[in-house]
């Protein structure tokens, strides 16, 4: 799968504007570009979605985002070759490519790698706080500095502790809401009912961030 689109698209446009909008969503899924008549439409497949551009009244996104899993810097190439000009960021030369822009007319497509996990896997991650704070800080010693992975880990190591604080606070708030005495089973029952919903709400966050 040479690419990821992030939404279904159909876009319309001039002829050539069409043509030069497929030549370089061609070169950036890696495909040859689809031949366009008059008055048809035509698609490229990036990833898993399909991308109908038409001949048309304009009719356009300002910014198309996709995600490949291509060498940012082959895309980079690619499409400079098919296009005749490109950028990428950040602007340092001897920094790892994060994105790779083009424009075809007043629409930037801006490429962008694959999200990969590089902290520990959910089903084998550390069961502890203690535990989790000590991998990361393991990771921050040993990575390369300055560098993106050293910025990575140690950007992770303090959100987990304003994390732990936070959580702390919010621990302290809620005993203190607990009655002293069975007298009080609602309360009780409401707190149940509250630390569920947290729950299920942030195993629904964590789901949707890991899908994007």
């Amino acid at each position: 799968m040479p690419a990821t689109a992030l939404s279904r698209l159909r876009i319309a446009g001039e002829l050539d504007a069409a043509r030069d909008l497929l030549t370089v969503l061609a070169a950036i899924a890696g495909t040859a570009p689809p031949n366009l008549a008059d008055t048809e439409s035509a698609t490229v497949t990036v990833g898993g979605t399909r991308i109908e551009v038409a001949v048309g009244e304009p009719a356009a996104p300002a910014v198309i985002e996709l995600r490949t899993d291509r060498p940012l810097a082959v895309v980079l190439d690619d499409v400079i070759a098919a296009s005749g000009s490109a950028s990428s960021a950040p602007s340092d030369p001897d920094a790892p490519i994060e994105t790779v822009t083009a424009h075809v007319g007043l629409i930037a497509i801006v490429v962008r790698g694959c999200e990969e996990s590089t902290g520990p896997d959910p089903d084998s991650s550390p069961s502890t706080e203690a535990e989790l704070r000590s991998f990361l800080f393991e990771r921050l010693v040993s990575a390369e500095r300055p560098g993106a992975d050293y910025a990575y880990w140690r950007r992770s190591l303090i959100d987990a502790d304003q994390m732990r604080a936070t959580i702390d606070l919010v621990s302290a708030q809620l005993r203190a809401l607990i009655p002293p005495s069975p007298r009080a089973l609602s309360s009780h029952v409401a707190i149940r009912l509250g630390l569920a919903r947290l729950n299920a709400e942030i195993e629904t966050e964590i789901e949707e961030a890991g899908r994007g």
